[in-house]
């Protein structure tokens, strides 16, 4: 039996409203990084190019991470929790309090270990990792 599979474009905020309650099977999603330094420094090539992304990316108001109110509605959502979330490490604690401490779920940590990363910035490493966090639970959803 073919599911219905279907693309949804727009304010995810927004449609997310309109999906109904555990309906969805699983969730893959890579919502806005927390990213707390937006300051570059420095005068050379790579930092004025590294300033103009990170000034475009405050402009589109997506340096404060994901809204934390959409979890409850991924929650809704699944018809059991089954998601990856891509984050970076600021990130990790939030997420666990949600779907581990909260929700009871179980997780793994996937880790893509860059081969071809950035060297030393302004003095400082640029990481050269992503982390994926993979939540779910077994069994049935309580009716």
């Amino acid at each position: 039996m073919a599911s219905e599979q279907k693309i949804l474009c727009g304010d995810s905020y927004k449609l997310i409203k309109d999906i109904g309650n555990h309906s969805v099977d699983l969730i893959m999603t890579d919502p806005p990084y927390e990213i707390k330094k937006t300051k570059a420094g420095g005068s050379s090539n790579l930092a004025r190019s590294i300033q103009k992304m990170n000034d475009e990316l405050e402009q589109e108001n997506i340096t404060a991470g994901i809204n934390e109110t959409i979890l409850d509605d991924f929650m809704r959502i699944m018809k059991k929790p089954n998601i990856y979330i891509w984050c970076n490490a600021e990130q990790i604690p939030m997420y666990i309090n949600f779907f581990v401490n909260k929700h009871c779920c179980k997780m793994d940590i996937l880790i893509w270990q860059k081969t071809n990363a950035a060297p030393t910035f302004n003095n400082k490493y640029l990481t050269d990792k992503e982390y994926c966090l993979y939540f779910r639970r077994g069994g049935v959803l309580p009716a």
